[in-house]
């Protein structure tokens, strides 16, 4: 019985070897000669019986990508569409005055509307009463008329802009506004602090309200307004309050406070030193005398 047993076992690991063997080169058989018959089962995920029943060929699982770029490829979608649409055109508006270009045009235009005011205000000096009596008062009708003509060198529009500044405004003082404006307009031009804009506007905005009814009270017997509306109605107003001596008091502290505020004006005379009073404190002060006494030498009775 023993030497049945063992038969049968080593008939049963004969039968295993011979059964590996042969699974072995059908393995080979499909990777040499079928390898593109395997690859076409993968795409369409079905799986192949071969003829052998024994061997099933099992479909190998894809790769899965990872979550980030799924999220990227998503965003890339996204971003496509976006570009893909066109922006409205409050949207294009909106960007064009946050943009550069933008900003280097108004400062353009700022410089060059204070040159055409400085050149318009010197020209009122000299035309202002001449180009009263034509153009003046403002109407549309006469400022779209071609036959009517100004004297200012900036035509009707100069006139009119002189006219409302110097006249209707703060007379001489109008001036005070120019150098602001041009600061102002050259800085967006050139993107940097090139002049003190801040600091113009402050002294500009105080000397224009002190100056502007001091030039008015200084020249009231003349007819061209020298301190403009604002400042003949201060002067006015101060006048029938204060008096003449009481309003030239309150303007001159004024200025002399606006002098003293800003360059620390001092009403003390230096004191002047003469050649000679310079050449006596000189003399005055002690000298130190330095002496060797390694040299130094005694005499002999």
């Amino acid at each position: 019985m023993a030497e049945k047993m063992n038969r049968l076992k080593t008939k049963k690991e004969e039968d295993e070897i011979e059964l590996e063997v042969e699974d072995n080169n059908e393995t080979e058989e499909l990777t040499d000669e079928g390898f593109s018959e395997v690859i076409n089962e993968e795409e369409t995920g079905e799986q192949t019986v071969e003829e052998n029943p024994r061997q099933v060929k099992k479909r190998t699982p894809r790769a899965r990508k990872p979550k980030e770029d799924i999220e990227e490829e998503a965003a890339g979608k996204e971003k496509k569409k976006k570009k893909e649409k066109p922006e409205s055109a409050f949207r294009k508006a909106i960007n064009f005055i946050r943009s550069e270009r933008f900003i280097k045009i108004c400062g353009l235009f700022t410089v060059l509307t204070s040159v055409f005011l400085a050149v318009s205000f010197v020209s009122y000096l000299f035309t202002g009463s001449t180009d009263r009596d034509t153009v003046y008062p403002f109407s549309w009708k006469l400022f779209l008329d071609s036959s009517v003509k100004a004297e200012n060198l900036m035509g009707k529009l100069g006139a009119y802009a002189s006219h409302f500044f110097i006249w209707n405004g703060y007379g001489l003082a109008a001036f005070l506004t120019l150098p602001f404006l041009f600061s102002f307009g050259l800085n967006l031009i050139v993107q940097k602090k090139l002049l003190p804009t801040l600091t113009l506007f402050r002294h500009g905005f105080a000397l224009t309200i002190i100056l502007s009814p001091s030039l008015a009270f200084i020249f009231q017997k003349f007819a061209f307004p020298y301190g403009g509306a604002f400042g003949n109605y201060i002067t006015d107003i101060s006048i029938s309050y204060l008096g003449q001596i009481g309003t030239g008091t309150v303007l001159s502290f004024a200025v002399l406070g606006y002098l003293v505020a800003v360059f620390n004006f001092s009403f003390n005379r230096k004191n002047i030193e003469t050649p000679d009073q310079e050449f006596e404190e000189q003399n005055s002060e002690p000298t130190i005398v330095q002496v060797d006494k390694s040299n130094a030498y005694t005499l002999a009775p």
